[in-house]
């Protein structure tokens, strides 16, 4: 009984969803006489969903599980028909086989996730389904609870609460530290094999008090979900997207260079402006940006790339810019106003 409950001490400190999924793994495995376990998560790729095994643990390669893609060669939803069913239908799903094969639904309060896939010598009896069922159950609560602390209650995307810690570690990467595993959208964005690093942006919308104005907060705020969702369909798995509060949100992204950023930056600019808006038609953003350096801090990073938003609106709005083509700021040899200059 002690190995379990310290299994599930150390699920409830964990706030990696990677983690989470591996430690799932681990548990599942000293529970049930299992094989192998592995959970295939579905995450976004740009407009499409694609299968990204997160966790896996046990001897040997399972059988349904492909040779390690990469990129753009993860496989579709479609392309594994069994994984789809089963995540689509929210029910487990037996394949029987050497091994036999189960996959089940992995749920958290909103979203189907994706699916975990076990491998044992036969059917499982009752017991093992009632032990699985309950260990996926408590990781859907506490998942549920991960995301009601670091989630937008609105949009869904990430809040301002988890940005210093992602940061710090894309700045400790910048300084030499050891590179995660290579996401998907930092292979579509190598090109020729660039070392990846981080970009921070600020992304605004154009005139958003006009819109609660002149159409009330219920239309602010399906125009927040609507820029929330657009948002996520043109980055990637790995990207992270927050909302920082009212009309403000940032994204940090990994590619090589300044010219791949500012192509993703501008990109969700021109699919914003693109879009048909209920009730309002047009909208657009303004976008600001800047690279992540070794030494640099969330607050500094922000101010940068605020700068650059602000930029854009004073030079029309619907405008991406990014921080390193702003002309340097002439030297004052005066406090700035509203400061005391003591020595």
């Amino acid at each position: 009984m002690s190995p379990l409950i310290d299994h599930l001490a150390r699920l409830t400190r964990l706030r990696d969803v990677d983690a989470l999924d591996a430690e799932l793994c681990a548990l599942l495995q000293q529970l049930l006489p299992c094989g192998h376990a592995a959970i295939h998560r579905a995450v976004t790729d740009g407009s499409r969903r694609r299968w990204l095994t997160t966790a896996q643990g046990g001897g040997g390669a399972p059988a349904a599980t492909p040779s390690a893609p990469t990129g753009s060669e993860l496989p579709t939803l479609d392309a594994r028909p069994a994984w789809r069913d089963c995540l689509a239908q929210g029910q487990p799903q037996p394949c029987p086989g050497t091994p036999f094969v189960t996959l089940h639904p992995m749920m958290s309060d909103s979203e189907a996730l994706g699916v975990m896939e076990v491998h044992t010598d036969g059917p499982p009896n009752a017991e093992q389904a009632r032990t699985t069922a309950s260990l996926l159950g408590f990781y859907r609560h506490l998942r549920g609870l991960i995301d009601e602390n670091e989630r937008d209650s609105l949009t869904g995307l990430l809040n301002r609460k988890t940005f210093d810690e992602a940061f710090v570690r894309a700045a400790m990467l910048m300084d030499g530290g050891s590179e995660p595993a290579a996401t998907l959208a930092d292979h579509d964005r190598r090109g020729a094999e660039l070392p990846p690093r981080h970009w921070l942006a600020v992304i605004d919308i154009d005139h958003f008090k006009r819109v609660n104005d002149q159409h009330g907060h219920l239309i602010g705020d399906e125009v927040l979900l609507l820029v929330a969702q657009l948002m996520r369909g043109n980055f990637r798995h790995g990207d992270r997207i927050y909302r920082f509060g009212g009309e403000e949100f940032v994204v940090l992204l990994r590619c090589p260079d300044e010219a791949a950023a500012g192509d993703a930056f501008d990109r969700l600019r021109q699919r914003i402006e693109s879009h048909d808006f209920p009730q309002l038609g047009r909208l657009t953003v303004s976008v600001g940006y800047t690279g992540i350096e070794a030494d640099d801090t969330p607050g500094a990073a922000f101010e940068r790339a605020d700068q650059a938003v602000y930029h854009a609106k004073q030079t029309g709005r619907n405008r991406t810019v990014a921080f390193a083509d702003l002309a340097p700021q002439p030297a004052t040899d005066t406090a700035p106003r509203g400061e005391l200059e003591f020595f």
